[in-house]
């Protein structure tokens, strides 16, 4: 039998991620999979300090970055659809633009994050209709809010046959309503890493799992061993007779003093009961020895594990999964400041990756929707452009005008000298007005005066 060539368009291969009825089973580590997974995930976000402390300072500098919307064309229809995205990201929303991006790195955390995109009329500030509520009046459909999914809500996936992602099951968090769809149509899908197609993406946390658990077992050791240590280990020593009884008595006994030791705390609300009955020595005297007697078992010297050490190098290990272990810099004696400075930087690289992605899948999905929806031409459409995350250097750059000056280059155009004083924080340069306006006439009446008088002055004779 002959092999069927294969049409142009067919696709013919698939992207490899194991997906069955919506769920997605690429982790290897089952704990870490499906809701289980999330959970842990939330618990390394919320309670792991150095996670938080990367996480936080991840969204401050995201949400801090300036976002602008250009075009590369000088037609009128372009600059006014530049004026209209603008309008109904930065100033139309029913909530602002960094509240969405902070919205858009849970990603980081969960490893995806959806968005449900709702739409609106603009029929002005004044209209009684809330959901048609706007600040312009112009009858053009907006943005009313581009709503955050939480991934703890996520019941399965609709993939399609060829691997793509047709759009998330919902279960809705206080009950009440059925399992809701959301087709990826209305909706945006941010993942900070890719991985074989998955709409789960990877957590960026996926690297530090195994640090923060071993981290997570040897805080709470810690805990108890100084908890003993400050205390003391409590010791019972009760009669044999009663250790070893059969009777119910010398059981109900025993295990009081093992709920006594278990449970003795050092605090206000601390105390214990003891019988008073003293050893009798041959002659029938009572002896300065009590029958059951309490004592705190110390340990001495030093412990031959510093758990302080092994605590900070699991951290560091957290860190630099996604390249933040500058956070640790000061916490020993190396270290120097230009390996703090290459640090930050490589850091700031990869921050600036993640909104080149967060930006390209607004410029290739929301934007677009917006404009076959409102009916404008596709060759108008603008672009989202996100700012830098760490400032310029100020001296850096001033070198770097310094060796152009010495090679003979010479700045004369405005759009560079504007860059320049953008990066200092100079305020742009105004153009010039008309040369008509700015020269002096080569021909005045003072110089019709000057005509008339001789160049040198007479002799005094």
């Amino acid at each position: 039998m002959a092999e069927q060539i294969p049409k142009p368009l067919e696709i013919l291969g698939v992207e490899g991620a194991k997906i069955s009825s919506g769920f997605v089973h690429e982790e290897f580590l089952q704990k870490l999979v499906g809701e289980r997974g999330r959970r842990i995930y939330r618990e390394m976000r919320d309670n792991d300090a150095v996670v938080s402390a990367i996480l936080f300072a991840v969204e401050m500098l995201l949400r801090a970055v300036e976002w602008d919307v250009s075009t590369e064309s000088e037609d009128e229809a372009a600059q006014e659809g530049v004026e209209f995205l603008k309008g109904a990201l930065f100033e139309d929303m029913s909530h602002t633009w960094d509240e969405f991006i902070g919205n858009v790195l849970t990603m980081l955390t969960f490893g995806w994050q959806y968005t449900e995109v709702v739409y609106k009329r603009r029929m002005g500030p004044d209209t009684t209709d809330s959901t048609m509520r706007s600040e312009f009046n112009d009858g053009k459909i907006g943005i009313r809010k581009l709503g955050d999914r939480s991934q703890e809500t996520l019941n399965r996936w609709e993939i399609a046959e060829d691997g793509g992602v047709l759009g998330m099951w919902q279960d809705p968090p206080n009950g009440g309503r059925a399992t809701m769809f959301i087709p990826i149509e209305r909706a945006l899908l941010f993942r900070p890493h890719l991985h074989k197609g998955s709409p789960e993406g990877r957590s960026c946390l996926r690297g530090a799992y195994r640090s923060w658990f071993f981290l997570k077992n040897i805080q709470e050791i810690e805990a108890i061993a100084i908890e003993r240590e400050l205390n003391g280990l409590p010791v019972v020593y009760i009669p044999n007779a009663t250790l070893n009884g059969t009777d119910a008595t010398s059981r109900a006994a025993v295990e009081a003093y093992k709920r006594l030791v278990r449970d003795i705390k050092f605090n206000e609300q601390g105390g214990v009961l003891l019988p008073s009955d003293p050893w009798w020595d041959n002659e029938g005297n009572p002896s300065n020895s009590r029958q059951v007697e309490l004592t705190l078992l110390n340990a001495g010297g030093t412990r031959a594990i510093d758990t302080d050490k092994v605590a900070k190098r699991y951290q560091g290990d957290i860190a630099r999964t996604i390249l933040a272990d500058f956070i640790m810099l000061g916490q020993s004696e190396r270290g120097s400041f230009a390996l703090s400075r290459s640090k930050v930087d490589l850091f700031a690289r990869a921050l600036e990756g993640w909104l080149e992605s967060i930006a390209d899948v607004c410029n290739r999905h929301l934007i677009p929707r917006l404009w076959g929806l409102n009916g404008f031409n596709r060759d108008t459409k603008p672009k989202l452009v996100p700012g830098n995350v760490a400032p310029e250097d100020v001296k850096e750059l001033g070198d770097f005008i310094e060796s152009l000056s010495r090679a003979g280059y010479v700045i004369t155009d405005i759009d560079t000298e504007n860059r320049l004083r953008s990066a200092g924080g100079l305020p742009e340069a105004q153009p010039l007005e008309d040369e008509e306006e700015t020269t002096i006439p080569l021909e005045t009446d003072m110089d019709d005066d000057l005509e008339d008088e001789p160049l040198n002055p007479p002799d005094e004779e």
